[in-house]
């Protein structure tokens, strides 16, 4: 594989890692919205059919971004090692100077951050359904 080739590869990833980003975003806020205008007039059985929905898409925005996220960090690590063979040209790119042990980090943080945002919508979903039925109760 030529540089051009593992650069364009590179790029690929990110690229796609960012759209996957930006659609979890999406759906998060889109969730904490409706959370908060809805979440107390729901029936149980809606609640489970949007708690499912938003799981299953969640789940694959997160392996998504977590499996692009290792991509990218093999392929800085191919970089990397190239370059320290002298076999490439992409010196100038500054994440090959990125440490070994941050590459290593980053694809888990990451995961872990999406990870947390899912389980934190879903605590926000749950606690506007209980802090809006005794308003609902007192009229």
């Amino acid at each position: 594989m030529t540089d051009y080739e593992l650069l364009t590869i590179f790029i690929e990833f990110v690229n796609t890692t960012w759209i996957i980003f930006a659609t979890y975003v999406s759906i998060v806020f889109a969730f904490i919205v409706a959370s908060h205008l809805v979440a107390s007039q729901l029936t149980s059985r809606v609640v489970s059919l949007v708690i499912t929905l938003y799981t299953l898409v969640a789940v694959w925005s997160v392996w998504g971004i977590s499996m692009n996220a290792v991509s990218i960090s093999a392929t800085a690590g191919e970089m990397k090692r190239r370059l320290l063979e002298d076999n490439s040209s992409l010196g100038w790119l500054r994440l090959i100077e990125m440490p070994d042990v941050m590459r290593s980090i980053i694809p888990s943080l990451i995961t872990l951050l999406a990870l947390v945002v899912y389980v934190e919508s879903i605590v926000f979903f749950f606690s506007q359904r209980r802090a809006d039925r005794p308003a609902e109760m007192s009229e």
